[in-house]
């Protein structure tokens, strides 16, 4: 079975990369026009464009971007300030929990918490293409994001996130548990890497529809953002429109194209840092 499904993505895949150009389609599913580029521009490389490093080995090469979270959002570095008052007071009394998975949450602290938010190439069963991860590290919120350059690097950004999971870590999403975990467990599977299971699982989502559902307009998370974290993204790449971009990138390896979509990520993972925040106190 996955022998076929890898024979029918590998064909899908060869079949975007040779058909023309789409325009972007928006949240509202309105087709909105890019910008025409110069015929003669060179197109800038994701090295060019994003500081980083390749990570793993010849079969197993991906591009790994690392950044504080403050160079995303410059307040977010008080997020950890505030995880670690309220953890203090009273050995972590402050925080008011009131579901079984927020208090498993709260008795761990942050420096155990990992976030991950994935990007994937479109319709189910299709790559994933960036893996995004949010930890604390010497006191400090750092983002994390494991990049695939083309299709064949999906492998790559697999394996460098068995390689730099720790089971004994707590992993956070949203909508994980339903979409991100379980892509990511058959993708590593179509490519016989073992990915460590967390040692518990906590989805947001979920928490957030318990506390907030009947208030809220929906639990979407940007809508969380706007009405819990208080801001507002502006000209934020919709996510309906991030798998075409992605594609647009493998035909023409122009990382200009994934500035939106690499700040996209980084943003959705330090908003769930602070919805932690709210949903613990």
């Amino acid at each position: 079975m996955l022998n076929m499904l890898s024979e029918q993505m590998r064909k899908r895949l060869q079949t975007l990369n040779r058909s023309p150009l789409q325009g972007l389609c928006d949240g509202e599913g309105v087709m909105a026009m890019t910008s025409e580029e110069p015929a003669n521009r060179t197109p800038r490389t994701v090295e060019e464009l994003f500081t980083g490093r390749q990570a793993g080995g010849e079969r197993e090469s991906c591009y790994l971007i690392e950044r504080p979270a403050t160079r995303w959002w410059p307040a977010a570095g008080d997020i950890v300030n505030r995880f670690q008052a309220l953890a203090g007071v009273s050995g972590g009394a402050a925080f008011r929990v009131r579901t079984p998975d927020l208090a498993r949450l709260a008795a761990r602290l942050p420096h155990a918490w990992v976030y991950l938010d994935i990007e994937t190439c479109g319709f189910a069963g299709m790559p994933v293409f960036l893996i995004g991860l949010l930890r604390t590290r010497g006191g400090e919120l750092i983002v994390e994001q494991m990049l695939a350059r083309h299709y064949g690097e999906e492998r790559g950004i697999l394996a460098q996130l068995a390689a730099s999971t720790d089971p004994a870590e707590v992993l956070i999403t949203f909508n994980g548990k339903s979409f991100d975990w379980p892509v990511l467990l058959d993708r590593a599977a179509v490519h016989r890497i073992r990915l460590p299971e967390p040692s518990f699982h906590c989805d947001l989502l979920h928490e957030a529809r318990r506390r907030w559902g009947r208030s809220l307009p929906d639990c979407r998370l940007q809508t969380l953002e706007l009405h819990k974290c208080g801001r507002r993204r502006n000209a934020d790449i919709p996510s309906s429109a991030i798998p075409d971009t992605y594609h647009r990138f493998v035909q023409t390896q122009d990382a200009g194209l994934l500035k939106e979509v690499i700040s996209h990520n980084a943003l959705d993972l330090v908003t769930l840092a602070e919805l932690t925040l709210h949903l613990l106190r």
